[in-house]
């Protein structure tokens, strides 16, 4: 008898627990949904970006640096959608390294700190360098190689990797990745005022699809 109530105690607490942690779980989706518009937050100065902030279009790529079709995206695709769409699409980089990747987070994170050091255009080098090396495998002296190339001092983005100010925006736009479903680079959102779109993959005739219907539906709604 003493058992039974035991193990009948012992799944009591085993449940508790799960469902606190449930709560927990729905606590903290809430609390990043109510802020978060059409799948994924809206890109803003505070983005890595590409175009003019108000486009009507946001293209948000959720990417890492050793991603060969990543390159292809930002090197060609990108590029072409802009040239067809001029005006229409703001691009924003954000972070997905992979835990399995070797290397793939302690790029994010030098990003980072050449971002902090050199600002937007500093990153954009660091980024196009390492895209057309396919990343280093998260190398610490090519790395330093890949921030000096950006226009960063060696000591000080040595110290700031030393420091770690550069994880706290990987991590945050990994969390946000997660919690949106992403699990792939790349991984895009298209975004317009009233309407989203998600795309696996470097698909060009995807991505100018998707933004012909985003501006055909809100054209039509706004005029209504």
């Amino acid at each position: 008898m003493w058992i039974v109530a035991g193990v009948v105690a012992a799944i009591f607490v085993v449940f508790g627990v799960y469902q606190m942690n449930e709560n927990k779980v729905a606590a903290q989706r809430f609390s990043t949904e109510k802020d978060t518009s059409l799948i994924v937050r809206s890109v803003t100065q505070r983005d890595h970006t590409i175009g003019d902030v108000g486009a009507p279009i946001q293209l948000i790529v959720y990417s890492d640096f050793s991603c060969p079709y990543c390159r292809h995206l930002f090197g060609e695709n990108i590029p072409k959608l802009q040239a067809e769409y001029p005006g229409k699409i703001v691009v924003a980089f954000r972070h997905f390294p992979f835990a399995s990747q070797p290397g793939t987070k302690v790029e994010a994170e030098a990003s980072e700190c050449v971002y902090q050091l050199g600002g937007e255009s500093a990153f954009w080098k660091f980024a196009n360098y390492m895209f057309e090396r396919n990343g280093v495998k998260g190398d610490a002296s090519a790395l330093t190689n890949a921030a000096v190339h950006s226009g960063v001092e060696a000591d000080a983005y040595k110290e700031c990797m030393i420091q770690d100010r550069g994880v706290e925006r990987v991590e945050q736009d990994r969390v946000e990745a997660s919690i949106a479903g992403v699990s792939m680079t790349p991984t895009e959102v298209l975004k317009s005022a009233h309407r989203a779109l998600v795309v696996r993959g470097n698909y060009y005739s995807q991505l100018r699809e998707g933004i012909r219907y985003l501006l055909n539906a809100d054209a039509q709604i706004e005029s209504r």
